[in-house]
Order: structure tokens, then sequence, then C-alpha cells
């Protein structure tokens, strides 16, 4: 089977995607990294332009702050994923790809793979974010109910 891997080109990502795909070919699997400029020595196949968009803006987020970040940062994700949709049914088919192997900082990527009726699995690589210290902060007349609140 080959496998194609979609994730985010930095080190936090990409270092588990590529342990896993080693692991894949010692089971006698085929991998490739798509949209990527390098896989740490894998098979891979590059982007078109738009696609590398965070790496080539990464020094502009990075003077940003709070809520202007995060609007930069979706802005970005979401145009990346809108071309990879675009793109990747035709480099699934070229490169006759059985399955892809999809880091869930890629987002709504899958939906190539639904199109084309392709097995994919999500996998989280990055860090686990844990928002449940805000609970903290509702306020006191917000009782938290499975039945909603009250």
């Amino acid at each position: 089977m080959k496998f194609g891997f979609i994730c985010p080109q930095v080190p936090g990502h990409l270092n588990p995607m590529t342990a896993l795909a080693r692991h894949l070919q010692m089971r006698g699997h085929e991998v490739v990294f798509l949209y990527s400029s390098g896989a740490a020595g894998l098979p891979f196949i590059p982007g078109e332009k738009k696609e590398g968009i965070m790496s080539e803006r990464r020094a502009e987020i990075s003077k940003k702050q709070g809520e202007e970040t995060l609007k930069l940062t979706t802005s970005l994700l979401m145009s990346q994923s809108e071309s990879m949709i675009k793109s990747l049914p035709a480099i699934v088919q070229s490169n006759q790809i059985d399955a892809l192997i999809i880091d869930c900082g890629n987002f709504y990527v899958e939906l190539a793979a639904i199109q084309l009726g392709i097995p994919y699995i999500h996998v989280y690589a990055g860090m686990h974010f844990d928002f449940s210290h805000l609970l903290q902060k509702l306020p006191k007349q917000v009782h938290l109910d499975p039945r909603g609140a009250h």
C-alpha cells in the first residue's frame, strides 16, 4: 500500500510523521510526503507556492501578538487548505497513492480524500492544548450541566 503524508513543515509535526512513515516502510509499505520541501530523506512531492505560504510568512506571523496573530494564521491556514483540496486529487491519482495520513494541523484536507473515495486517517502530532482553566472564569451564575447551561 502507498501512503501519502500531509503535515505542516515544522519540526513538531514533521518529526513524528517521518517516524511513523519509517515504521510503515519497515512493514513493506511505500510512503511519500506531499506538499513537502523535504522529509528527512523520505520520498516527497513538493507543493505549489501557495501551499508553502505559512513558511514564507513565518517572520511576519512571529511579529504579531494576540488576536492579530490568530486572525492572520487562521486566514493563511484556510487559504493553504483550499489550495491543497483543489490540487490533491490530481496528485493522488498521478502518484497512485492508496491512502492519506493527514496531520490535524491541515484543516479540511480530508475532503479531498472523501471526494476520491480513498481511506484517510488523522494524526495529531502537535501538542495538546488544554483550555479547561478557562472554565474557572465563567460567571458564578452559570452552572455546567450536561442538559445545558442554567
